[in-house]
């Protein structure tokens, strides 16, 4: 009597469990994409050979009293893991500023991922975020199009194979999605069906008064085995399961003797989870940690009963584990929000310092190129900061990506003004190409070709650059042309500067022959006028030579002349006159030289007569005495010699007058 009366009252308390536990679960139901856990796990199992053991599998286990709000119980844990999982993902993600071959990156990766469930968030974040894109891309060719002309009415927009191949691997993700779904259903009316079978063989066992132990238990561990079902469907079948467990152990007698053998072995099993439990404080990686003591709580709930005296120390230690840990993950999160909220500060501090770029303009590529240096460094920066606090990311990545999108707006504006000036710098360089052909091929001579091509060369510095694809091309035309000009040219100087060469030797050897010559009676200004003739024969000489040969021609005359026998002052005045007027005509400003020479002449005449005037007019103011006399003396030698040079001048302006 006495073991009927405590099979009576654990018979009522599994029944209380059951119910409770079929509570818990349906408050907590997966989504339809996450809904691949079995919610049924947390059924009762059968252990042992006790039929009143699997009925109490969690409610000999739970405390008396009721349990913290931080402390985790076995149907928070794994929903908790996976936020937090979920939500350290999403943080360390910002997809706002990415760019269409990021997307497509991204995408791409999400393709070859196997878990669906795993990746449905940032695929309904990033298609917006895409198609944004998309958008500005096609009011863009839009509003190039109306510029060029275009109607808007026949407008059609194409889109890129970058487009085009997110949008298919989009859709076929969807449609793995769709596909995944429906096979979850089918799963579900499968899994359905199973369990329906599976009540009936229970039903059956319950007919058979011979049923064992061992057949319910192969039941339950097939039951287990089944997958998830609807959840409207759930409750109803953990009912009937449930109800029917109750009848199958309402009919049996178990030895308590059994019962207690089999909590003792489950009792040395929890231990071993409570060992494993405070363990996971030492991991270094928290989430690692907490998806561990997760997986302790889902295998600590369906393992069977405990001796009564030992399920409350038991159950508070694992709980006082499952504490520390949590300790630990709410310590890690701590630390996180104060990191972010450092990042934050940084990233604020970055936006402060990205604002100004964009009122920056300018007319120089290389002050364009600066500042762009300066805004990547900035980005770079940025990407290196992490995570910041959820609330605050849009409006954070805003307040930096506006300005860094403003700068390089107003640069890519720039530049295309660029473009167009470019392309007018263009049009003038061809022009100029054509004119230097015309130079070049045309009949012209080739001392004003020259100096047209060098025009052309200091307008072609002055137009500015061209595209970079024409840049080399149209450099290369032009210096081909001016190049072909001025190397025919060298050619020609080069012939020329041989006969210069021979020119200067001829003319050292007259003027070595007229430093030689020793004048006699034969000699005569004829000689003089020979050399010059001779000399005047031969061509020009090399350009660095022509002064000092010169030179040496006209000392070698002068002397020359000096030199002649027999011959006055005045006739070797006019041989010299004669020389200078001859030598002065072969020169490239012949007609000033000469006028040159006749007004130093004549300027040296006036001179000299109005020296001695001063003299003479200075004489008769002298009184009589011996040194007054001295002093006119000394005046008439000076006015004696002035009237000597003064004829002398005045034979040379003749003779030069007289000239041809």
């Amino acid at each position: 009597m006495m073991h009927e009366k405590e099979d009576e009252n654990t018979n009522q308390e599994n029944t209380d469990m059951v119910h409770n536990e079929n509570t818990d679960t349906s408050e907590n139901q997966l989504t339809e994409d996450t809904n691949t856990q079995n919610t049924d796990t947390a059924l009762p199992e059968a252990s042992g050979e006790d039929d009143h053991q699997a009925q109490e599998a969690t409610t000999d286990d739970a405390p008396k009293e009721p349990v913290s709000e931080n402390t985790p119980t076995e149907s928070n844990v794994e929903s908790e893991t996976e936020n937090t999982d979920t939500e350290d993902e999403q943080e360390q993600a910002d997809y706002s500023q990415f760019s269409k071959e990021e997307f497509l990156h991204l995408i791409q990766r999400l393709e070859k991922e196997e878990d669906l469930r795993k990746f449905t968030p940032i695929l309904r974040e990033i298609r917006p975020l895409f198609d944004e894109i998309i958008q500005e891309e096609k009011q863009s060719a839009l509003h190039k199009y109306l510029e060029e002309g275009g109607e808007e009415d026949g407008f059609e927009y194409k889109e890129d194979e970058q487009t085009q191949t997110f949008y298919k691997i989009y859709n076929e993700i969807q449609k793995r999605r769709q596909e995944y779904i429906s096979k979850q259903e089918q799963s579900k009316e499968q899994n359905l069906q199973k369990k329906e079978e599976i009540l009936d063989q229970i039903r059956k066992l319950l007919e058979n008064p011979e049923s064992s132990l061992e057949e319910l238990k192969k039941l339950q561990k097939a039951w287990k085995e089944v997958g998830s079902v609807q959840p409207q469907l759930n409750k109803n079948l953990w009912a009937s399961y449930s109800a029917l467990l109750d009848l199958f152990y309402d009919q049996r007698s178990i030895h308590f003797e059994l019962l207690e053998l089999d909590r003792k072995k489950n009792l040395a099993i929890k231990l071993t989870l409570c060992e494993k439990a405070e363990r996971l404080v030492e991991y270094e990686i928290i989430n690692q940690a907490i998806k561990e003591l997760n997986e302790l709580h889902e295998e600590f709930k369906h393992i069977g009963p405990v001796p009564k005296e030992e399920r409350e120390a038991l159950w508070l230690r694992f709980k006082a584990a499952s504490d520390r840990v949590y300790d630990r993950k709410r310590e890690y999160h701590r630390k996180l929000d104060e990191e972010k909220q450092k990042n934050l500060a940084e990233k604020i501090k970055l936006c402060e310092e990205i604002a100004p770029y964009t009122a920056f303009e300018s007319e120089k590529v290389t002050e364009w190129n600066i500042k762009t240096k300066e805004v990547l460094a900035l980005q770079k920066r940025w990407e290196a900061i992490k995570l910041i606090p959820r609330e605050n990311v849009k409006e954070v990545s805003k307040n930096f990506w506006t300005p860094f999108k403003t700068f390089f707006n107003n640069k890519n504006a720039f530049i295309r003004t660029l473009d167009e000036e470019r392309e007018e710098n263009l049009k003038q360089k061809i022009v100029l190409c054509e004119e230097a052909d015309q130079l070049v091929n045309g009949d012209h001579d080739a001392k004003a070709v020259a100096e047209q091509l060098k025009n052309l060369q200091q307008k072609w510095k002055d137009i500015g650059p061209v595209p970079a694809k024409q840049r080399q091309s149209i450099y290369n035309r032009f210096k081909a042309t001016c190049d072909a000009f001025f190397n025919r040219r060298r050619e020609a100087y080069a012939e020329q500067e041989k006969e210069y060469t021979e020119n200067l030797q001829k003319k050292t050897a007259i003027c070595e022959k007229i430093e030689q010559l020793q004048p006699d009676e034969n000699t005569s200004n004829d000689t003089v006028h020979q050399f010059i003739k001779e000399w005047r024969a031969i061509g020009f000489v090399p350009k660095k030579n022509k002064i000092k040969i010169q030179t040496r021609f006209d000392e070698a005359i002068d002397a020359l002349i000096n030199r002649l026998p027999k011959t006055t002052e005045i006739a070797r005045e006019k041989t010299r006159i004669s020389a200078q007027a001859k030598l002065a005509k072969d020169s490239p400003n012949a007609q000033r030289k000469m006028n040159q020479l006749e007004g130093n002449l004549k300027r040296k005449i006036s001179t000299l007569e109005n020296e001695i005037d001063v003299l003479n007019n200075n004489i008769g103011f002298l009184a009589s005495s011996k040194k007054a006399d001295k002093l006119k003396d000394a005046l008439n030698l000076q006015i004696d010699t002035a009237n000597q040079e003064l004829k002398t001048l005045k034979i040379q302006l003749k003779a030069l007058t007289q000239m041809e």
